[in-house]
């Protein structure tokens, strides 16, 4: 198949957002255009839109769900504050990014922990992110 019959077809099966997006991008409608560029443009725009803000929220509100182990509610905290963790190549600033999540990250097991698990946690336990 060609690539021009590729991004005929694609076109074809846009609904919604994408559609809008594609009329607006006249760009896309070159006779010259390649079918990895229509990709990529689609891809950059319609990639994983949820927030810092989203991630944060959500390990701040967590709540250890009924039939979920200590262990395993820790686990889902731990992945929640990876997924809060700043992308930067500085080593400084990625040590307070990482110091400033485990902070949050056992701040927010204890308050999500169930009222019976909250009673006999141990003071001396402390959740670090893996490595």
């Amino acid at each position: 198949m060609e690539e021009s019959d590729q991004i005929r077809i694609a076109v074809l099966k846009l609904t919604d957002a994408a559609r809008l997006f594609y009329n607006g991008c006249p760009e896309l409608h070159e006779k010259n255009v390649m079918w990895q560029m229509f990709k990529s443009v689609f891809s950059q725009r319609f990639k994983d839109t949820h927030t810092d803000q989203r991630d944060f929220v959500r390990l701040q509100t967590a709540r250890q769900k009924k039939n979920e182990s200590p262990q395993q509610f820790a686990d889902r905290c731990c992945a929640l504050s990876q997924k809060m963790m700043c992308k930067t190549s500085d080593q400084v600033a990625w040590r307070i990014h990482r110091e400033n999540a485990e902070r949050m990250l056992l701040a927010s097991f204890v308050a999500g922990l169930s009222y019976q698990c909250r009673c006999t946690f141990t003071q001396g336990h402390w959740w670090k992110l893996p490595a």
